[in-house]
């Protein structure tokens, strides 16, 4: 009895070692797995840096007043040009052009106003500086080296309305920059020693000056 039940116990064991083994057979190897996961590249969280910013940055900016249409001088509001002193000129930094004289109507004031134009009318400077005070009307435009530059420059005489017809003259340098100058301190004392009632008198004053 006790020998059947030794071989009963064998055969129960010997099978349960052929299940075993045949189990493990079947399994996944997961270090194969994980080493086959280890050994693929690693892709990187960070991007690499764009060029993208560069390229615009490399890229020059032009401003908006490099490419503004100008403006025209008949749609200036209010502007009325006064012809017997408007003229052809040319000038070394800026070539043929159109000195134009006119007022601002329709206000409280009236200024006087200079620009200079192409031929179509667009307003290629404008005289911002003018010293002049408000209802002043144009006595003469002249223009000249008066400094001795090389370049001409603008001598204008206007009478002050408001003044008994006062004359107030002024002078507009050219710089080689295309830019106009008039300097205050000339323009005060020229016209407060009253060496500006014609322009004969004032070239002859201002080229003791220079």
């Amino acid at each position: 009895m006790k020998i059947i039940i030794s071989i009963l116990s064998a055969v129960i064991l010997f099978s349960l070692s052929a299940c075993g083994i045949s189990s493990g057979s079947s399994s996944v190897d997961t270090s194969q797995q994980n080493q086959s996961q280890t050994d693929a590249p690693k892709v990187s969280d960070s991007s690499p840096p764009s060029n993208h910013s560069n390229t615009n940055d490399s890229i020059e900016k032009t401003s908006p007043a490099d490419t503004e249409t100008p403006e025209n001088i008949k749609n200036v509001k209010g502007f009325t040009a006064l012809d017997n002193q408007s003229f052809a000129v040319n000038f070394k930094s800026w070539g043929n052009v159109n000195f134009v004289s006119g007022k601002i109507t329709g206000g409280n004031h009236i200024p006087t106003v200079f620009y200079l134009t192409n031929a179509n009318g667009n307003i290629l400077y404008s005289f911002d500086d003018a010293p002049f005070p408000y209802n002043v009307d144009v006595q003469a435009v002249s223009f000249q080296d008066v400094n001795k530059d090389g370049l001409k420059d603008i001598i204008t005489i206007v009478s002050d309305n408001e003044n008994d017809g006062k004359r107030i003259a002024a002078v507009w340098l050219q710089n080689a920059d295309k830019k106009f100058t008039c300097d205050p301190k000339l323009f005060q004392e020229m016209n407060e020693s009253r060496n500006n009632k014609d322009i004969k008198t004032i070239a002859d004053y201002l080229s003791k000056k220079f």
